[in-house]
This record gives structure tokens, C-alpha cells and sequence, in this order.
């Protein structure tokens, strides 16, 4: 091991990580911990080399070659954001025909925060952009210091103590660099041992042409472009490399590594012959620079939203691709959580593909890194010798590395798309949901006809509680077209997340369970007579029902949603667009309370009752603008309508609360249900039932992830 390079036992470390999660599953989870202090020991060291860096590396020049150095190196980083840009916009070649539509998500209800480009920048209070990690803004202030010492004759001393504290933040660097062979190995085996792998069932398509992208700009676009420019050759850019990128893969952080990025850069300068040794201290500056802008693997995730247009069926035209690459380029200075968002709804693509993106980022990540590792490096060598005066623009060579670049591409993407047309990819959501079955283990049940029950036992007992403890049988009624809380599933069993909620209570209270549909204006009459125990089925608490039934706590929230088609999404999305309106026909499923509030939120609107959403998308077109229901249920019914998607109006997020419906005056049962639906938000079997029924996540029981060690030797149960 002593004569292998850092990379390479960087590289064992990383193989080491991912073969020992395989193997141990989620039990090698607790090696996060010692991932995560390896990151921190990396990060513990950045930001103050980015400020001590800049400051003596721009306090150090004069007037003169920072002006030549800032117009150089924007001419590389403009060039290298072009040619990524270019690759991004060739993503559809890879795609075939494929329909689709997603499940519910979080984000859909959530406000997305919006990023100011001059508090990113322009820090108020310095101390507290360091102290926050605010990277933009010490950058910033870095920048200005620097520059302002450019114009002051007696900086030598500072200069001096300056180069001595990066040289300690460099010795403290170099110490934990060392110890990345271990950190890698502990967050790779973490995250191999715990990612469940049917997040990736569907992405095929996007994860191919993604990596294949991210493939071309790390081991072709960019030393390419080293290499057509200088003299350096292709070899000695990726062995020079090679440490800095698999640190930044195996991290997924590129913040971390640039101080082992400017040592590489600098080492690749002093191949040129002839570039003085000023050009290294460019370094400084361009490096921890570069990280303020989109790098080429954050302007990758672009790509995703291409993807999503594909996927959905609302592909971006060619004509608009100017308008995608430019509006692209300058969202991408924020977050990505704001950025993909914001792209989503400017091209009219389901918002609820971003629950897709946040899977693929959180996995896929790391290559994004890994090209933003080379991004650096690319503009810190090619700007550095820009303002040496060692780049050389070889016409033939640039048109050779053009036209090999685009052949490269093309040739890439199209062969994904030929190999996924041969195969097929189309991963159809709603049959992934229709097969669902129980997340937990069910109790005896059996589904039959109102006329099988024995109205007869509520004569017996005074309420429901009693006459379950009794009879060790609830009778449970649902409604029909009840998505997601209560439907039949392909094998023709009942399921859904009520369904399983009153199997938990079933077990708990030793009963076997009796369900039975039935017409929702019969509910009060069925349960006050005793032939129902309890009615389930997304039932919401209103004020127009408190006089006939009891409802018990809230297990639930629905959030008020507008289920419209995809190109309408932009008029409801917010609530000044959807009053806007004139003319517009909404239908609604629910009680007259519902349909009250409905009138007094948009008061020249006409209302069209409804008995069941399906009315709604099998109408005729353009009968109805929209269908009132919620964001939970109307995602399901999305699955089967992919045409549709969910609008919640924002910035006022309006909720109703989700109970069981009892009879008018069973407090006893109430009672017990109230103290039972508290322990089951607790102890998280609500939220379990939510994520994998509502939002479409897949659980194996127990929280148990496939491992060598319990599935494929049976060492373990």
C-alpha cells in the first residue's frame, strides 16, 4: 500500500466502501458518522483558504494584470459554459417515446424560496457570511479587499503573514487529504448500504444520458480543450487529475476539494516551458473564484429538465431552446432546489417531476461534482496561461477538437436512444401503484355487501367500541373512487392508506375487519344505526356534518389543489393568476360545505357538482377548467390521467383535516381512536403509510435494504 499513489488508494477505499454496504446493507449505516467527520475535517479548512487566497492573490498584482487576468479568464469560463451548454442541449437525442406521470410530492405545497442575486453577493456583515459558509458573499469581500490593496504601497508584511497562513491552512490540508482513502471508504459503504434501489427504477433513460454527458465533459471536452490550447498532454491532465476528481466523487463535494485542485493546476502550469512562475499565484485567485459561478456540473442538471418535458410528454420545442439556455444559465447562479423548480414552470412541465430530480441529485450527485472537480481545473490552467501569454489558438487544432467533440456527442446520445428503443424503458407510474400491496401486515378481512351485515347488533351495545370488543369485528365503510385512502389494487385486493391505517387498528385491538362500500350521503344514517362501525376513505372534518356524525382528531391534512391540465398549470399556481380569471368552470366532488367555501374563494366562478373526480377527466374537453380536490389524491388520479397535473395555489397553502367518521355521539370510540392516532404520528406509522401510499416511496418491512450478508448467505434475519 505505501507504494500506491493517493488516488489509488483513494479508488480501493471507494470500491472497499461500496462492496462492504452490498454486502451489510443498512447495517453499515453507522459509518456515516465517520463519513460525515471526514467531510468536515475538509470543509474546516476551505473558506478560510478561499479568502486568504483571493486577498493575497489579487492584493498581490497590479491594476494591470488583474484587468488582463479578469478579461482572459472570463473568455475561458464563457467558453467552457458553451460547450457544456451545447452537450446539455443534446440530451434529447438520447431520449425515445415514453409517457409518463409521477407521484405526489412535498414540494407541490410548499413555497419555493426565491434567491436575491445582491444579498448572495454583497455580504452586510463579513463575519457573518463566514461564519454561515456564505461562499458568493466572502467571496465577494474578499474580492473587493483585494483589490482595494492593490493601490497600497506598504501591503508587504500583510502579504507576508498572509502566504504564511495559507501555507499552515495548506499543511492542515495535505493532513486530511491523507485520510481520504478512510473517509471515502465510510460514506461510500454508508450510502451503498443505504439507498433503496427501486428509486432508480424509471430513471434509466435520464441516469444514462446524464452519466454518458458527464463521461464526455470529464474525460473529453475539458482536457480536450487543455490540450488543444497548450501543450500540456492528454495524459498528464487526467494523471494530475485523477486524486482531485475520485476526492470529489467519493465526497460529492466540491467545495472541499479546491485547495488539492489549485496544487494539481499549478502543477500542470509548470509543463508549459517558458510560463513564469507568477502564473501559479493565478491559481489562487481563479480557483476559489470559479466556485462562485455555475460550473459545468451544476449547469449538467439542466439536462434534467429536458428530461422532464420528455418524460411527461410536453417536450421543449428546438425553437425555444435559446430562451431555455439563457434562462438555464442565469437560474443556476441560486440553488438547484429553486432552479429546477423555476425551469419546470417556465417550459409548462409537471412540478411534480422535481420529487424525481431530488432522487437522481441525491444519488447521482457525486458525477455533477466530479465535473465541476474538472471545471475548475480546466479554467484555472487555461486562465492562468491566458494571462502568461502561453495559450496558443491553433485554428486546425480547434476545428479538429469541434468537430471530434460533436461526433463524440452525437454519436453517445443516439446510441443510448437506439439501445433503449431496442430494450424498452416505458415505466408506466400507475401501474407501479395499482400493484401496491399492503406495507404492513394485514389482519383477517374480508370485503362484502351492505346487505350481508346484521343491522340487528346495534340494539346490543352502546357504541361502536363496545360491539368491536364483542364481536372481535369492525365494519368499516368506504366510498367508491376513493384514491389513494381506500381502492382496489390488480390482484383485486382493497388497499390504500386508511385501508391499512384500520388493519393497524384491527391488530392492535384483536379484531378482524368487514369492509363495505357504500354511497356517501347513506354515511350518517349507516353509522348512527349501527350498522357501520367506522367510515373511512379521505374523510375530511366540516362544519356541515358536526350535527350528524363524530369525527375524531386529525391523522391527516389535504391540501386545497386545482387538478387542471398540464399547459393551465401557471393560471393556478398562484392565487393572483387564478382570480385573474374570468369564465371559470370548476368542478367539485364533496358536501355543500365544500362547495360554500369554494364559492366565497372564487366568487364569479360557476360550480359543477360532482359525484366522482372521474366525471372531470372524462368529460368532454374544455367543459370544466379545473377539478377542486387535493394535492394528495389528485396526484393518484394524475397516474392515470398523465395529462393532468396538480396546481396548488400559492402564496396562501389551504389545508382541510383528514379524520374517521363516526356516529353522532360515540365518544367512547372517539376517544380511543383520538389516544391512538396520537401514538401512531409518534411512532411513525402514519408517516410510513404517507410516504409509501401518498408519495410513492418503496419500503421493505422492518426499514430491512437488500445485503449479501441477510439475502444471499442468510447470516442474518
Amino acid at each position: 500500500m505505501k507504494n500506491l499513489s493517493l488516488s489509488a488508494k483513494i479508488m480501493i477505499g471507494l470500491v472497499l466502501g461500496i462492496l462492504t454496504g452490498l454486502f451489510f446493507g443498512e447495517r453499515a449505516g453507522f459509518l456515516g458518522m465517520a463519513g460525515q467527520a471526514f467531510l468536515l475535517l475538509l470543509q474546516m479548512t476551505v473558506l478560510p483558504y478561499i479568502v486568504i487566497a483571493l486577498i493575497k492573490g489579487i492584493g498581490g498584482m497590479d491594476f494591470k494584470v488583474a484587468w488582463t487576468l479578469a478579461r482572459k479568464a472570463g473568455i475561458v469560463l464563457l467558453v467552457i459554459w458553451i460547450l457544456t451548454l451545447c452537450v446539455i442541449l443534446l440530451f434529447p437525442l438520447s431520449f425515445p417515446e415514453w409517457e409518463s406521470a409521477s407521484f405526489f410530492s412535498r414540494t407541490l405545497v410548499e413555497s419555493s424560496g426565491e434567491f436575491d442575486f445582491i444579498s448572495m453577493f454583497i455580504p452586510a456583515n463579513p463575519f457573518g457570511a463566514l461564519a454561515e459558509n456564505a461562499v458568493p458573499a466572502a467571496v465577494f469581500f474578499s474580492v473587493a479587499l483585494g483589490i482595494a490593496l492593490i493601490g497600497i504601497g506598504n501591503k508587504k508584511d500583510l502579504l507576508a503573514v498572509l502566504d504564511t497562513l495559507g501555507e499552515a491552512l495548506g499543511r492542515i490540508s495535505t493532513f486530511v487529504v491523507r485520510l481520504a482513502p478512510y473517509g471515502v471508504f465510510a460514506l461510500l459503504a454508508h450510502a451503498s448500504g443505504t439507498i433503496e434501489f427501486s428509486q432508480l427504477q424509471g430513471l434509466q433513460v435520464y441516469v444514462a444520458t446524464y452519466l454518458a454527458g458527464a463521461a464526455i465533459i470529464i474525460f473529453w471536452i475539458m482536457p480536450g480543450l487543455i490540450m488543444t490550447l497548450t501543450p500540456i498532454g492528454y495524459k498528464s491532465v487526467i494523471r494530475r487529475l485523477r486524486d482531485a476528481l475520485v476526492t470529489g466523487f467519493a465526497t460529492g463535494n466540491l467545495f472541499v476539494v479546491l485547495p488539492i485542485l489549485a496544487k494539481r493546476s499549478k502543477e500542470l502550469l509548470q509543463k508549459i516551458e517558458g510560463t513564469p512562475e507568477e502564473a501559479s499565484k493565478t491559481v489562487d485567485v481563479i480557483a476559489p473564484t470559479a466556485f462562485t459561478f455555475p460550473s459545468a456540473g451544476k449547469l449538467l442538471c439542466l439536462g434534467f429538465v429536458l428530461f422532464a418535458g420528455w418524460m411527461t410528454g410536453f417536450p421543449i420545442p428546438f425553437s425555444k431552446y435559446f430562451l431555455f439556455a439563457v434562462a438555464g444559465f442565469f437560474t443556476w447562479f441560486g440553488s438547484t432546489l429553486v432552479s429546477v423548480p423555476f425551469m419546470l414552470d417556465t417550459f409548462r412541465i409537471p412540478s411534480d417531476a422535481f420529487q424525481i430530480f431530488l432522487i437522481v441529485d441525491n444519488i447521482f450527485g457525486r458525477f455533477g461534482v466530479t465535473v465541476g472537480v474538472i471545471h475548475i481545473a480546466t479554467l484555472s490552467v487555461l486562465g492562468s496561461a491566458a494571462v502568461a501569454g502561453a495559450v496558443r489558438l491553433r485554428p486546425l487544432r480547434i476545428a479538429r477538437y469541434l468537430v471530434l467533440t460533436v461526433l463524440i456527442v452525437t454519436g453517445v446520445f443516439t446510441g443510448i436512444r437506439m439501445v433503449f428503443t431496442a430494450i424498452g424503458t416505458d415505466v408506466n407510474q400507475y401501474e407501479l401503484f395499482v400493484k401496491r400491496s399492503y406495507l404492513f401486515e394485514s389482519v383477517e378481512h374480508r370485503v362484502a355487501e351492505l346487505s350481508d351485515l346484521d343491522s340487528n347488533l346495534s340494539k346490543q351495545y352502546h357504541s361502536a367500541l363496545t360491539r368491536i370488543r364483542a364481536t372481535g369485528t369492525i365494519r368499516v365503510g368506504y366510498t367508491k373512487d376513493a384514491l389513494p385512502w381506500a381502492f382496489m389494487n390488480d390482484k383485486g385486493e382493497l388497499v390504500g392508506l386508511d385501508v391499512e391505517l384500520l388493519h393497524t387498528l384491527a391488530r392492535e385491538l384483536e379484531a378482524k375487519i368487514v369492509f363495505v362500500r357504500i354511497e356517501q350521503e347513506k354515511a350518517p344514517g349507516l353509522l348512527n344505526g349501527g350498522v357501520l362501525d367506522i367510515l373511512i376513505g379521505g374523510q375530511v372534518t366540516n362544519t356541515a356534518d358536526l350535527d350528524k356524525v363524530t369525527f375524531s382528531a386529525p391523522y391527516l391534512d389535504k391540501t386545497w389543489a386545482f387538478i387542471v391540465e398540464d399547459y393551465r398549470r401557471e393560471d393556478f399556481n398562484t392565487e393572483e393568476a387564478l382570480r385573474a380569471q374570468s369564465n371559470l368552470k370548476i368542478g367539485i366532488t364533496g358536501n355543500r360545505y365544500f362547495v360554500d367555501r369554494l364559492q366565497k374563494y372564487l366568487p364569479d366562478a360557476e360550480i359543477v357538482p360532482l359525484e366522482s373526480p372521474r366525471q372531470f377527466f372524462r368529460a368532454e374537453k374544455g367543459a370544466m377548467d379545473a377539478l377542486l380536490l387535493n394535492a394528495e389524491a389528485g396526484s393518484s388520479w394524475c397516474l392515470i390521467y398523465p395529462q393532468y397535473t396538480v396546481a396548488v395555489p400559492h402564496p396562501v397553502v389551504r389545508t382541510v383535516p383528514m379524520a374517521f367518521t363516526l356516529a353522532f355521539g360515540d365518544n367512547e370510540t372517539a376517544e380511543l381512536l383520538n389516544s391512538w392516532i396520537e401514538l401512531k404520528k409518534r411512532d411513525g406509522t402514519i408517516s410510513d403509510l404517507f410516504d409509501y401510499w401518498i408519495a410513492g416511496k418503496n419500503r421493505n418491512r422492518g426499514g430491512e435494504r437488500w445485503s449479501v450478508i441477510r439475502d444471499v448467505l442468510g447470516w442474518v434475519d
